[in-house]
């Protein structure tokens, strides 16, 4: 079965890949019938007065989060999806070779890092995590659906239209 990635619009085959080998976009796909795949409750939601599609409550969620620490002056700042990091530079050409982290943070120092919510581990996800670590030198901090349900218990009271 052949599906169009909503993101970058390639056409690529489903299920042989599960996520689009040009971009990497796993939930904002279409069947080239047109219908939907099944998506996490993804859809565009109005944050902080910024609507922002999010394939996941999960990085909904999330967003929210940093939002909060944000107002709460416990980073400066934050940024959702800003960077492609490029490992074509580093010699690959093949397989993955480009990767968008969820959420760039900054400290309060000044200093950056990156942020990785995932569901579950893929090994496309696992590769793009360990190029980013080994070879573009940045600080990804990576949250698995297990940490979420941990940090939901202990926030989600806390920061506003929390989804559950």
């Amino acid at each position: 079965m052949k599906a169009t990635c909503q993101h970058c619009g390639h056409t690529f085959d489903y299920p042989a890949h599960s996520t689009c080998p040009n971009c990497g976009d796993i939930e904002k796909r279409e069947k080239s019938d047109g219908k939907k795949f099944a998506h996490h409750k993804a859809g565009k939601r109005t944050i902080g007065g910024n609507e922002i599609y999010f394939p996941n409550q999960m990085e909904a969620n999330y967003y929210r989060y940093l939002h909060w620490m944000r107002e709460h002056g416990m980073i400066a700042d934050f940024e959702y999806q800003p960077d492609y990091l490029d490992f074509t530079q580093y010699g690959f050409t093949h397989g993955t070779t480009r990767y968008r982290p969820d959420f760039k943070v900054t400290e309060k120092d000044g200093s950056t890092y990156y942020v990785e919510t995932k569901g579950w581990l893929d090994a496309k996800s696992k590769t793009k995590l360990k190029r980013a670590r080994e070879y573009s030198k940045v600080r990804v901090n990576l949250v698995l659906y297990r940490e979420y349900k941990q940090l939901e218990k202990q926030i989600s009271g806390l920061v506003p239209e929390w989804e559950r």
